[in-house]
């Protein structure tokens, strides 16, 4: 039976181990993972990469699967060696892209492309060659690749299907920033050149906001001297059209989620007693900048001495890629921060940052209810579903301090606290006007931030996208290819 849709990427909705009963599932975390799970359609396939030993270990053929969200779906893991998914997944997709795609790489500090990375990168190739030919066994009315890790994907499946005959039309979607052409060049040109154009082979190319889809546009043109015309890119492989849809919160299943979590509040109220509370949960990784705003609530409490005592800043980070030597420093650092902080203004009866590193959900929904400022202070972020499911959460007219660099901004700008990512004292101020404002300004700014933050849902986001290209194959387009220069 030919699938509904076939996605990709290179965490499956799971982790998946086997036991005498057959297959385990525990649901995987990350912003993307979820969002996938509580969109797919039934009978959907999900490919994704065996990136343990007892996923490696699981049979070839699609697994069953119901995700968290009650899809039934099958997952097909794509099984590559240990060394090989550690060049791919490591070096290249998270010490090289990650950091690129979110204006993280730092040349002066010593970030170079040794013929170790150029090596890396041949099997980042071949491992993108590997998802395609595992997606096109299934058939499938659309493929839809998903993140940096697959930006050559939709090159090889359109190779793939062509070859089979099949005119389904590929989609891709990036969850990240995506730089200027300035900042893309610091990677090799020969990496550069592969990677637009393995993204320009999709059909359809999805990305959360407009600067993200307009950075993309500009560097196809500068690089590989793509034709854009409105919203469509015309290149020697075919025609492209460029999509912008922000990824949204399912605001029922949080609030269910969150009733479920009620008893964690209890705990939580415990610790910070009659404290205003300011909250962040994050992922613990360089981009959230999460030592900033340990210093610009340090800055807070040098400078308005009548907080010290009344407020705790609570600080949930889930760690993340331990395997990244970058990742594991900064979450020190994080730690370090927050020690300093508390050495010098802590007291036998309170202590200003709580900083918890755990994979704990129900105590970050918690949190979220109950928060009175939610700092969101990303260096560059493609999305940012915290800042939204603060937004759905939050009881108490809590006030949102948010980057202009999340990709939530264009959403929610109009409700928040604009901050600038490197502007400490900036960041200070607005944590001092959030905890100060008057009670009816706060409320204002909830309801339109709860408002702005309901709109749509994940089914409704992924299936917008998939009958816009299935509709877009269905027409012929006037625009030819350009002929190669």
């Amino acid at each position: 039976m030919p699938s509904s849709l076939v996605v990709l990427s290179n965490r499956g909705p799971a982790s998946l181990a086997s036991s005498q009963a057959g297959p385990t599932a525990q649901a995987a975390a990350g912003g993307l993972a979820s969002t996938l799970s509580r969109a797919l359609p039934d009978e959907s396939l999900w490919v994704a990469a065996a990136s343990s030993e007892q996923e490696r270990g699981l049979p070839d053929a699609p697994l069953a699967h119901t995700t968290e969200a009650g899809r039934k779906i099958k997952v097909r893991l794509v099984k590559i060696p240990p060394d090989e998914y550690d060049a791919f997944y490591t070096r290249i997709s998270n010490e090289v892209l990650w950091f690129c795609f979110h204006y993280l790489l730092e040349p002066f500090r010593g970030a170079s492309f040794t013929h170790a990375y150029k090596e890396a990168f041949g099997v980042y190739i071949e491992v993108n060659r590997a998802f395609a030919r595992v997606a096109v066994e299934e058939e499938a009315p659309a493929y839809m690749a998903n993140d940096y890790h697959l930006a050559l994907t939709p090159r090889e499946l359109k190779r793939n299907l062509e070859k089979a005959g099949s005119r389904s039309p590929i989609l891709f979607f990036l969850h990240t920033p995506f730089p200027d052409p300035g900042y893309l060049k610091l990677l090799p040109h020969s990496w550069v050149r592969e990677l637009l154009s393995g993204m320009l082979a999709a059909d359809q190319l999805g990305f959360h906001t407009r600067p993200w889809a307009t950075s993309f546009t500009r560097s196809a043109v500068e690089v590989l001297g793509v034709e854009a015309r409105g919203a469509r890119l015309r290149h020697p492989w075919g025609t492209t059209r460029i999509v912008v849809r922000p990824v949204p919160v399912d605001s029922k299943r949080l609030l269910e989620e969150a009733e479920q979590a009620r008893q964690r509040l209890d705990a939580l109220r415990q610790r910070i007693g009659d404290r205003r509370l300011v909250l962040r949960v994050d992922r613990a990784e360089p981009a959230k900048n999460v030592t900033r705003g340990f210093e610009a609530f340090e800055l807070l409490l040098e400078r308005a001495p009548h907080w010290r005592g009344r407020v705790c800043f609570l600080a949930l980070l889930n760690p993340t890629r331990t395997s990244v030597p970058g990742y594991r420093e900064y979450l020190a650092a994080c730690r370090a921060r927050a020690e300093k902080v508390n050495e010098k203004y802590g007291s036998l009866d309170w202590q200003p940052v709580l900083l918890e590193v755990a994979d704990d959900r129900p105590r970050a929904l918690a949190a979220l209810t109950s928060y009175d400022v939610l700092l969101v202070n990303p260096i560059m972020d493609g999305m940012n579903l915290v800042a939204k499911e603060g937004a759905v959460l939050n009881r108490a007219n809590g006030v949102l301090v948010l980057s202009r660099n999340a990709g939530a901004f264009e959403e929610l700008g109009p409700a928040c606290l604009p901050v600038d990512p490197l502007d400490v004292e900036g960041q200070a101020r607005a944590l001092l006007e959030a905890l100060e404002m008057d009670e009816e300004e706060r409320k204002s700014r909830a309801e339109l931030l709860k408002k702005l933050a309901s709109r749509g849902s994940p089914s409704a986001w992924l299936s917008s996208q998939v009958r816009l290209a299935l509709r877009a194959a269905r027409e012929p387009t006037r625009d030819g290819p350009l002929r190669p220069g």
